[in-house]
């Protein structure tokens, strides 16, 4: 399974943009307590719940990508909530703060992680076509929820 945790409708304004750099939520079914800003998947930018764009964190960081939407480009101030979808789980080990760790990314087969992220967020540009979206790629050939804190 490729998507191992997600995270749907998270308030910008419940994250640590800056100081800890963290977007910490529950894993839902195994009620463990971690930080997903190290996270790798795609995910959806929303305004008021309407959808406004859906990117990828896949050489970048979910909370780095994220990050720069909120502060410096064109997205800046045009959305208040996102939706993420991730390919790493979170482990049973816990960091020096006590938060559980994300394991590593694994490969899928022949095709790396990024590849098959890079497929996840053509097909829902081109399902979903959301307007802040400039470019409809091509499709080329060959989890767990989580909440905000």
């Amino acid at each position: 399974m490729l998507i191992k945790t997600y995270g749907e409708y998270w308030r910008i304004d419940k994250i640590d943009w800056d100081r800890g750099k963290q977007m910490l939520g529950w894993s839902k079914n195994q009620r463990r307590k971690a930080n997903f800003w190290q996270m790798s998947g795609v995910y959806a930018l929303y305004m008021n719940n309407d959808l406004i764009y859906v990117g990828q964190a896949s050489v970048e960081n979910l909370g780095d990508r994220l990050k720069h939407h909120n502060t410096k480009d064109e997205l800046r101030h045009r959305w208040n909530s996102f939706s993420w979808y991730g390919t790493r789980s979170v482990g049973k080990t816990r960091d020096t703060m006590g938060l559980y760790r994300l394991l590593s990314p694994k490969k899928h087969g022949t095709a790396s992680t990024k590849n098959l992220i890079d497929v996840l967020e053509t097909l829902a540009i081109r399902i979903i076509d959301p307007p802040m979206n400039r470019q409809r790629e091509k499709i080329h050939a060959g989890g767990e929820t989580s909440r905000t804190l």
